[in-house]
């Protein structure tokens, strides 16, 4: 056959096929944001959580007498920021290339690597709490999670909302454990229901009053510590804030901001996100850790 064809202008064809969608790199499900109390547009040095002291000093009075005066007293948490980010070149002979990866793109990878690093730091408050179920080195269950449940609503947390964040072991022990209550016939669709959910990322299933989540918590050897948190209602905002009174909270100075800059010189473009932000746990009667294999 005559003509020109792909063989004769072989040179202006690219010797692959290449999917425009690229697949993002692994990362756990990052669920800081549904789990924190998260405070935009934070100043000063610090940014501080105040809440109330405790107590039950209302009592009875004799007739004519006065009542106790009594000193009512708070407590404060802070959170020390830092500027966390990252940043890359993007060379003008990647963009003449034909490349499929966009500066938009690598923007956006960027940004979920700093996303990562803000669902660790949040997590990795785990050990910090003072209220503890430790089961170390044994598998979680059913049992232990309902006494640590039990133990965490001794606690009176001040929030209507339970979540509790396990580890991708601990989730599928907890679903074991269900199965193996009596069958998945028997488990019903409480069992079915986490057996389909280990499926999918973040946001697990209802679980007996908590909300059942999983992430990379923190991992100590065998262990894996898990957190209850107290959180507010869902999509409760107040003054621009999200979750407010939650036992976890991350105060953000910026949030994630995506930067390029032009740089001539170097035929290229500098890539930046930053955030500066911290992270602290708000009051330890909303949050509770549990220890058990990860």
């Amino acid at each position: 056959m005559a003509g020109t064809t792909t063989t004769s202008l072989t040179e202006s064809v690219p010797s692959e096929d290449i999917n425009g969608l690229v697949i993002p790199e692994p990362q756990a499900p990052s669920v800081w944001e549904a789990i924190c109390h998260v405070v935009p547009n934070a100043i000063g040095h610090v940014y501080r959580w105040t809440s109330d002291d405790a107590g039950s000093t209302a009592a009875s009075k004799a007739e004519n007498a006065d009542f106790q005066n009594t000193v009512y007293a708070m407590s404060k948490s802070e959170a020390t920021p830092a500027t966390i980010g990252d940043s890359t070149d993007y060379s003008d002979e990647l963009t003449v290339s034909g490349t499929k990866v966009s500066i938009p793109q690598m923007l956006v990878r960027i940004d979920r690597r700093l996303r990562k690093k803000i669902n660790a730091d949040v997590l990795a408050l785990g050990p910090s709490c003072t209220n503890h179920s430790n089961h170390a080195g044994v598998a979680l269950d059913t049992d232990k999670f309902i006494d640590a449940l039990g133990l965490f609503g001794a606690q009176n947390p001040t929030n209507p909302r339970i979540a509790f964040v396990a580890s991708a072991g601990q989730c599928s022990a907890l679903t074991k454990a269900v199965v193996n209550l009596g069958g998945a016939a028997a488990a019903g669709a409480f069992g079915a229901a986490l057996v389909e959910a280990s499926r999918v990322q973040g946001f697990v299933a209802p679980f007996m009053g908590a909300e059942l989540y999983r992430s990379d918590v923190t991992i100590d050897g065998a262990d894996a510590i898990a957190m209850f948190v107290s959180v507010a209602d869902f999509g409760v905002m107040i003054d621009g804030e999200w979750q407010p009174g939650s036992g976890l909270g991350a105060a953000f100075w910026w949030e994630p901001r995506p930067e390029a800059q032009r740089q001539g010189r170097g035929a290229k473009w500098e890539l930046t996100v930053s955030a500066r932000y911290g992270v602290a746990i708000t009051l330890q009667d909303n949050v509770r850790k549990l220890t058990a294999l990860k």
